[in-house]
Order: C-alpha cells, then sequence, then structure tokens
C-alpha cells in the first residue's frame, strides 16, 4: 500500500472577492438567469390572466345562479296558483256535495303549505324567527283570494 500526501490548496485569506472583482460573467449576463426571469415573467402574466378569467366566469355563473332560481320560483308559484285555480273550480262543482268537502279542504291546507314554504324562501331572512308566521299568513291571503269558492 503506497499512501499518498493529501496535499490541501491554500485557503485565501479575507472575504470572498465580489462579483465585480471577479472575472465571472455578470448576473444580468448569465442566460439561465434571462431565461428564469423571462419564465418568472410569463408565469406571473398567465397567473394574473387566469385569475381575471375566472373572476368573469364565478361572476358569470353567479348571475346564472340566480336567474336559474328566480325562474324556478317563479315556476312554483305559477304552478301552485294554477292548481289553487283548479281546486277552486271543483270546489264550486262540487258544492252541492258535502261529502266531497273535507277532502277539498285538505288539499287546500296542504297546497297553502307548499305557498308558504314558497313565499318562506322569497324572505329576505328566511331563518328569522317570524318568518314561519309571516310567510303562512301571506299564503293564506293568496288561498283565501285564490279560492274564493271554498267556504271557511
Amino acid at each position: 500500500m503506497t499512501t499518498r500526501a493529501r496535499t490541501t490548496r491554500p485557503r485565501p485569506e479575507g472575504p470572498p472577492p465580489s462579483p465585480d472583482e471577479s472575472s465571472a460573467l455578470a448576473p444580468s449576463d448569465s442566460p439561465q438567469l434571462v431565461m428564469a426571469e423571462s419564465i418568472d415573467s410569463v408565469r406571473t402574466t398567465m397567473h394574473d390572466r387566469l385569475k381575471s378569467m375566472l373572476a368573469h366566469v364565478r361572476t358569470a355563473v353567479q348571475v346564472e345562479l340566480v336567474e336559474a332560481e328566480a325562474a324556478v320560483q317563479e315556476a312554483v308559484l305559477l304552478d301552485l296558483s294554477n292548481r289553487l285555480t283548479r281546486l277552486n273550480d271543483e270546489v264550486g262543482r262540487a258544492k252541492a256535495n258535502p261529502v266531497l268537502m273535507p277532502s277539498l279542504r285538505s288539499r287546500a291546507a296542504y297546497l297553502e303549505g307548499m305557498l308558504a314554504a314558497a313565499f318562506r324562501s322569497l324572505l329576505p331572512d328566511p331563518t328569522a324567527p317570524d318568518a314561519a308566521a309571516q310567510a303562512s299568513g301571506t299564503a293564506r291571503e293568496a288561498v283565501a283570494v285564490l279560492l274564493p269558492n271554498l267556504p271557511r
């Protein structure tokens, strides 16, 4: 076995030389640094564009949801109105038959409950303590208007 003497390079004394004093390329001249800055700039631009596009899409979807909710509420109210009008016609035909009145009254009460639920969802704060009472009062008035043939 031969042992080789280990040679060490002498360390320079003092702080390392600054980039201006060295013979290396200046950092701004480095192609890798220029490429990295360019990639970062493109990444930032794309991020901002995507963020803006997503904000526009989010707003458009929210508008569509509000319009769809309004259309559904209108359809529900129109359906309930039509059902109450048909029930009123049936009550007018069945006035001579008192056997049918309990069934027609229960149908009217059921539709009134559905109407109260629809009215409650239209309130600004449907979870308020008096929301149920307010909605059922409005539904009771609507049923009284739409079912004038139903004896109270």
